[in-house]
């Protein structure tokens, strides 16, 4: 996920997901102003199609949220 700070002030910034399991590298972080940064993050892939949504919300209360659908084809694993 990609980050960008446009102003003229550090902004805080708090991450996390709704829907599908995804697991971000930091979920806290600083933006210094004008910057850009990126967090590298995980996401467990169920066995059909889902849905998730990555959140970002600053120490102002700015929230963006980002949808990715994801679809997986996992084959059946007899025992």
């Amino acid at each position: 996920m990609a980050l960008t700070n446009r102003g003229r002030t550090a902004v805080d910034v708090s991450l996390r997901a709704e829907g599908a399991e995804v697991t971000f590298a930091d979920t806290r972080l600083r933006l210094p102003p004008r910057t850009r940064t990126e967090v590298p993050f995980t996401v467990t892939v169920p066995a059909h199609d889902a849905t998730a949504r990555l959140v970002a919300r600053d120490s102002e209360g700015t929230t963006r949220r980002v949808a990715v659908h994801l679809r997986a084809t996992v084959p059946t694993v007899r025992p």
